[in-house]
This record gives C-alpha cells, sequence and structure tokens, in this order.
C-alpha cells in the first residue's frame, strides 16, 4: 500500500493489506515528523551560519 492523498492514519491502519496496526503508524508518523523537524533546524541553521560567514569574510576582504 502507499500513501494517497486524503488518507488519514486510521484510514491506512484498516486497509487488511497493510499489515501493521496503528499503534506501529502512529509511532513511524511521529518519528518522520521528529526528523523532517530536525532537518528545517537544521537547514535554518546553516543558512544563518553562511550568511554570517558571507558577513565576516566581506568585512576582511574590505580592510584590504
Amino acid at each position: 500500500m502507499h500513501y494517497i492523498e486524503g488518507m488519514t492514519l486510521e484510514d491506512i491502519a484498516d486497509d487488511p493489506d497493510f499489515p501493521y496496526g496503528i499503534d506501529w503508524i502512529y509511532h513511524k508518523s511521529a518519528e518522520l515528523h521528529r526528523t523532517l523537524d530536525f532537518l528545517d533546524r537544521w537547514e535554518s541553521r546553516k543558512r544563518g551560519f553562511e550568511d554570517r560567514l558571507d558577513v565576516e569574510i566581506g568585512d576582511c576582504i574590505s580592510l584590504f
């Protein structure tokens, strides 16, 4: 079974072809959300570091 837009986690669990229960589906969904939240925060911090580095290097170059 593949994800279909508009399906709820309960709909997926109710599918007889899907061998996992609702608890497992909730666990995997929460795990996925935590991973995506971590990646969003990491990308944000990475951009912040890159912006700071650009400013710091730009300040040093103007001294020469």
